[in-house]
This record gives structure tokens, C-alpha cells and sequence, in this order.
């Protein structure tokens, strides 16, 4: 049991880790690195989830992927104890993830809305062309 608590642990702290490479490249701005931790974020909690289902076989359901204290077990609370402080350590990471993608999003969309408006009036000095010429047959 205390295995599989170990485990977790290791995986929660690969996860923060990922965490806060992923705030750093959201404040540097670097979108290929993002694509990359993201997709590490997904397999790390895969791992989780696997270990959670472990867990659950062992008779410890886990609640918010944070598995329940039994009594009498001060070895186990132990570990649950470490779980649950990097998990909400985990927690704060993604809110201010959340909160930095919020700002940076309403930045892109002024950006777009300030690139839209310079465009329509570039397009106003373009002579408005709704036909194609025609040429006339003088011959006849």
C-alpha cells in the first residue's frame, strides 16, 4: 500500500513540476513548449488514474484523487498527508495558470479586434471593383 502511496507522491511531483514549466512558458510566451508539457500533463495523469484504480483494488477509494485516511494507520496518513499538500501546491499552480491564459487571451483579442480594424481601413483606400471589364467587339 505504502508503495503505491510512494508512487502517487512521485507522480503528484512530476505533475507540479510540469506545472511550473508550464506557467514559465506561458509567461515567456512559447507555444511549441507548451504543446509539449501539456501533452506530458496528460500522460503523467493517466498514471494517476491507473494508480488510482490501484489504490481502489487495495480498498482505498480515493476521493478527488486524493485516497481517504483510515485509522490506525500513521504510516499511510503519512503519505496521505504529503499527497494531499503537493496536490494543493498543484492546485494553486493552475489557478495561476488559469488566471495568466485569462489575461493573455483578452491581450490577443484586443490584438485581433486592433489588427481587424486596420485592415478594413486599409481595404477603404482599394477602389471597389464589383465587376470585371468588358470588352467591346468594335469590328462589326
Amino acid at each position: 500500500m505504502t508503495d503505491l502511496l510512494q508512487k502517487k507522491h512521485g507522480l503528484y511531483r512530476r505533475l507540479k513540476t510540469n506545472m511550473e514549466g508550464f506557467k514559465k512558458a506561458l509567461e515567456e510566451g512559447k507555444d511549441p513548449q507548451i504543446i509539449q508539457l501539456t501533452r506530458e500533463r496528460e500522460e503523467i495523469l493517466k498514471s494517476i488514474d491507473l494508480v488510482d484504480v490501484q489504490l481502489a483494488r487495495a480498498g482505498y477509494p480515493s476521493r478527488r484523487s486524493v485516497p481517504v485516511e483510515k485509522k490506525g494507520e500513521p504510516l499511510l496518513a503519512g503519505w496521505i498527508g504529503k499527497i494531499k499538500e503537493t496536490w494543493q501546491e498543484i492546485f494553486d499552480l493552475n489557478l495561476e495558470c488559469l488566471q495568466y491564459a485569462e489575461v493573455r487571451c483578452r491581450d490577443l483579442k484586443q490584438e485581433m479586434a486592433t489588427l481587424g480594424r486596420e485592415v478594413q481601413g486599409v481595404k477603404k483606400y482599394i477602389p471597389p471593383q464589383s465587376y470585371s471589364p468588358r470588352f467591346v467587339d468594335m469590328v462589326k
